[in-house]
């Protein structure tokens, strides 16, 4: 099955987006734990990130949902991870390795960091 351009990029959102949200939240968690002196503006900048990411995972869903994409993760080992998704009655599978996905997790974070800093 032939995936159109959208509907690619609305799976690897769905993949990536909530990697990004585990990522910020334990961020989060580790900033309000450790000793730094000024740890609002730290919080508020996460906080940012956070809500403009939940605003886009929700507007992502609604599509995927519109467009009939479904994707579940699938078998993870210590070198690639591994998603199904389903998109118009069809199947599929992406295989990414883990480094990859660090990767692509990495700069869609700092896409959120640098949007809320401004």
């Amino acid at each position: 099955m032939k995936l159109s351009h959208e509907e690619l990029i609305l799976i690897e959102k769905n993949i990536l987006l909530p990697l990004v949200r585990i990522v910020l939240e334990k961020d989060l968690k580790t900033i309000h734990s450790s000793p730094f002196k000024l740890k609002q503006p730290y919080i508020q900048l996460v906080d940012r990130a956070l809500i403009q990411l939940s605003k886009e995972l929700q507007m992502v869903k609604r599509e995927s949902f519109s467009n009939g994409i479904k994707v579940i993760r699938g078998n993870k080992d210590v070198a690639f991870s591994e998603y199904d998704y389903f998109c118009r009655g069809y199947h599929g599978k992406r295989k990414y390795s883990n480094a990859e996905l660090r990767n692509k997790t990495l700069r869609c974070l700092e896409g959120y960091l640098l949007y809320s800093s401004q």
